[in-house]
């Protein structure tokens, strides 16, 4: 026998209904604005920190370069521990970076200045040469200005 529901039951039934609607819209809004926000993260932080590693980088480089020429001026070896520490330092921000990177323009374009930095080293190393043989510093600074 089929049983009538009463009034009372229908709205109690279509309440239900309407709640278990509101709780499977709200738990898959949830999840996707979980997803948007992951999304967000991944595009924002990780740029950001590439860019404040190749900002790093560049400060290395700058630091290097200082260090070299404060050695070539006052030839006190301080400044070559200190090219030594830049250069380390140099090395871990490109390797991260190069991890780090997605895109292969990127990475291209980072292993083209990594690329030249044995050059760069070379064309030093010579400068530091001079520099031991006490060549004048004028002459120094002269070679390090063409060749480095």
């Amino acid at each position: 026998m089929k049983r009538e529901w009463t009034f009372t039951e229908k709205i109690a039934a279509g309440f239900m209904v309407v709640l278990l609607l509101t709780l499977i819209v709200g738990l898959i809004a949830v999840a996707g604005l979980r997803r948007v926000v992951a999304a967000k993260d991944d595009v924002l932080v990780g740029p950001a920190q590439n860019l404040i590693d190749a900002e790093r980088l560049q400060t290395s480089f700058e630091r290097h370069r200082s260090a070299s020429r404060g050695f070539l001026l006052g030839r006190d070896a301080r400044f070559l521990e200190q090219m030594r520490e830049e250069q380390r330092v140099a090395d871990q921000l490109a390797e991260k970076l190069e991890r780090n990177l997605r895109s292969e323009d990127e990475r291209r374009q980072l292993r083209a200045v990594a690329a030249l930095e044995p050059e760069y080293t070379q064309a030093l190393e010579r400068v530091i040469q001079r520099v031991n043989t006490n060549e004048p510093v004028e002459q120094v600074a002269k070679a390090w200005e063409a060749e480095v």
